[in-house]
Formats: structure tokens, sequence, C-alpha cells
């Protein structure tokens, strides 16, 4: 009967409460703790759902959201924050294209000079919206040359590219 109750008072509260609620709470900790409870919650938190911001969480969130959550959450996702040296643990590169079907934005934060963005350039082409935000302020030739090499090219669909705290030199003997 306890049980009943809980479920009864659960279904009685307006939705607007719930959003009242959420935003005192972080996406990831919304998703973690209301996900898959029932129907009326999966449909509450469907908009945390399709943007993931992973940036500046412990290694041990990030572990639990790779095995528990991202498996159960992945064909929702739309939009993905997170810092370049977790990059390996949300991507893996063998599996990108089916492992997020309706990915369409990707931002990077924490960048250092040599990056593990670099070896996800190729993938990240097929994106609409790629936005990557550089620790330091100054970047070398080589990686604004691998950065072009690898995402501008005839198949690239990015509409939206935006690098933030960084100089790209431009070579003007050409």
């Amino acid at each position: 009967m306890h049980g009943m109750e809980i479920s009864t008072l659960e279904s009685s509260l307006p939705y607007e409460l719930f959003d009242f609620i959420f935003l005192y709470l972080k996406s990831i900790d919304i998703i973690y703790s209301f996900f898959n409870l029932n129907h009326r919650f999966n449909n509450l938190i469907y908009p945390f759902l399709c943007a993931i911001d992973l940036s500046n969480v412990d290694d041990c969130t990030l572990n639990k959201y790779c095995r528990i959550i991202l498996p159960k959450i992945h064909h929702y996702i739309k939009a993905i924050k997170i810092d370049d040296k977790n990059l390996d643990s949300v991507f893996p590169l063998w599996l990108y294209s089916k492992i997020y079907p309706n990915l369409e934005s990707v931002f990077i934060t924490k960048v250092e000079k040599d990056g593990k963005y670099l070896s996800y350039l190729k993938l990240f082409k097929q994106l609409l919206n790629l936005k990557i935000y550089f620790d330091i302020a100054e970047i070398n030739e080589t990686v604004s040359n691998e950065l072009c090499l690898n995402l501008f090219q005839s198949d690239c669909r990015l509409q939206t590219l935006f690098f933030d705290n960084v100089y790209v030199p431009i070579n003007t003997h050409i």
C-alpha cells in the first residue's frame, strides 16, 4: 500500500512543479535519477536527453554514465558537451556513427594544444555544429593545417564551426 501512495503522489504533481525542481539540478543528475522510472518521467526529462553535458564531471560519474546511462539513451542524443580528455570514453572511434545516430552537435572543452580532438576531426565533419574551447591562446601551424585538412572537405556537413580562445596563424606566403 505504501508504494501505491508514492505512485499516486508522483502522478498527482503537476508537470510545472517538476520543471521548477529541474531548474536546481544538473542535467546529468536529472537523467540519472529519473530516467526509466515510468513513462511520465521519461516524457518530462526528454529535453535533457537530447543535450548531454558531461563536461566538468569526475571520472567515477563519467564511467557510470558510459556504462549505464549512455547505452540506454544514445539514440536520443543530439548534442554532447565533453572535456577533451574524455573523448575516448564517450566516442569509441570504431562505433561512433552507430552509437549516436542523431548526434548533430559536439562541444569540446578544456582542449590542450595536442588534444584528443585531433583524432576525431574526420568523424566530426559529419556534424552540423562543432565548438572547440581551447585552454591555450595559440595553436601551432601544424594543428591549424590538421583542422583544415580534416574538416573542410567536400563531404563536410558542418554549418557552424566555433573556436574559442585560439589564434590560428595564417600563411601569407601562398
